[in-house]
């Protein structure tokens, strides 16, 4: 249960960025939902049965926690708490000093057994950090909530951390005027990004290379084509397909195949999925001697299952693993008796989404049945988040490609060794980085079959 109070303060007011700004800041957001916005909680207590408004304290039942906004104001509340008072330590300064100088910010939530200046922190989580103060605000202040669910759901495995006082970072006068002549500098250099942009005429383009024996050949792409997210099938025939996402003149993604001979020559192309949707990521499998195809279709806010009725290029749709959800690049994997689907997952409040993995379980991977893993997200971290292809299993070890994002979508590839899977946790280490060929800014999906191996490389032309 959560308490708002009436007499709940609202962010100290240098949360409140003045509108050249914010305009400025506007220009590089992720995010289209603002925290500020007021809600009319009457209207949501009229559409969310959760959602109680009373006027006496009376009427207030005990709970677990009590959620407070931020410093508690009063103690009005001690006899509601159970297990005590949850807040956000958000501080101001803390905030603009890791915008113009570092490269993560810290989300913590801290516990208070009782009303006082003492507390513990029980959660923590570090974002990568944006551009733009605004937008930093609005992303620590948005997944605020995501990461409440996840402490209150796991809130025992949490270790109870240091005794100190919030919203302690504080900076000395000479470090005052440093970060005011910085901030200036800071958005010196915005104003020229946005400026830079119109002038800007060069195009960068996803290619698909394959490799055989140590030795890449790129495939004989149109110039200006953007083809990306290759997935590799070995014909009977000898002859190999390649399945991946085009870019099509409405800059919405297709599903493509090409089939390529021993020399890596394209013999034929077809289109394989193409709606008014974007699709891309054709994640191509075999079971029980039938190809399967999950393809991203976030933007339709479904997770779809296709099944080859003739290989190569017939496809039929057979149905959707997941609605009302916008999943991205999802990989699975059948591990102790159950399936397991991993993708990142675009918020409500965000365009887009490389930060954060989600985990999903069921005993039947042709299910609409799906359960969302306890410690969701599993993994908050840009460098290493988001899938870049199937599972690799190696010596006994099984190994998750991911992909870095952290200074820009799909620098290069990330080896991730899954060290526990369960219902319970989940556990994974990073074991090694691939790193684009010469020539190309980027790679950012890798997948195999038998002796070839298949992968995207973002390259200028």
């Amino acid at each position: 249960m959560i308490y708002i109070d009436k007499d709940a303060r609202s962010l100290p007011k240098e949360f409140f960025l003045n509108s050249f700004i914010k305009k400025i800041d506007s220009k590089f957001s992720n995010l289209k939902a603002n925290p500020f916005e007021l809600v009319d909680l009457n209207l949501k207590a009229e559409k969310l049965k959760n959602i109680c408004i009373t006027d006496k304290l009376d009427d207030l039942e005990k709970s677990e926690w009590i959620i407070l906004e931020n410093k508690p104001f009063k103690n009005k509340f001690n006899d509601f708490a159970k297990n005590g008072f949850l807040l956000l330590d958000l501080n101001y300064n803390l905030l603009k000093h890791n915008t113009l100088n570092e490269k993560l910010m810290m989300l913590s939530i801290v516990k208070l057994d009782q009303i006082s200046k003492n507390c513990k922190e029980v959660f923590k989580v570090n974002l990568k950090c944006e551009i733009g103060i605004n937008n930093n605000i609005n992303k620590i202040l948005l997944n605020y909530s995501i990461f409440l669910v996840k402490f209150l759901k796991n809130s025992n495995s949490f270790s109870k951390k240091r005794v100190y006082k919030t919203s302690s970072f504080k900076l000395t006068f000479k470090s005052r005027i440093f970060n005011k002549f910085k901030f200036l500098f800071y958005y010196f250099n915005l104003m020229l990004k946005i400026f830079l942009r119109k002038l800007k005429k060069q195009q960068l383009n996803w290619k698909i290379g394959i490799k055989k024996n140590g030795v890449i050949k790129f495939l004989e792409q149109p110039k200006n084509s953007f083809w990306a997210d290759p997935f590799i099938v070995i014909g009977e025939n000898g002859n190999s397909f390649v399945y991946f996402e085009e870019l099509k003149n409405d800059s919405l993604g297709k599903i493509s195949c090409v089939e390529i001979n021993s020399k890596f020559e394209i013999v034929d192309k077809q289109d394989i999925i193409n709606t008014n949707y974007h699709l891309s990521f054709p994640n191509v499998f075999l079971i029980d001697g039938n190809y399967y195809m999950i393809p991203e279709s976030s933007q339709n806010s479904t997770l779809q299952l296709y099944k080859c009725t003739k290989l190569p290029f017939q496809w039929e749709f057979k149905l959707n693993l997941m609605e009302n959800i916008k999943l991205l690049d999802a990989t699975w994997i059948h591990h102790d008796g159950l399936y397991w689907i991993f993708a990142n997952k675009i918020e409500d409040f965000e365009y887009d989404n490389n930060e954060k993995l989600y985990l999903y379980y069921s005993d039947d991977l042709f299910s609409n049945k799906w359960k969302s893993h306890i410690k969701n997200p599993i993994v908050t971290d840009a460098s290493l988040a988001r899938n870049a292809g199937n599972f690799i299993l190696n010596n006994g070890k099984l190994i998750r490609p991911s992909q870095n994002c952290f200074n820009g979508y799909g620098k290069n590839v990330v080896m991730n060794e899954v060290k526990v899977l369960n219902t319970e946790d989940y556990i994974e280490e990073k074991i090694k980085e691939l790193f684009p060929v010469k020539g190309a800014v980027g790679a950012h999906t890798i997948n195999s079959h038998e002796d070839l191996c298949v992968m995207d490389f973002l390259v200028k032309e």
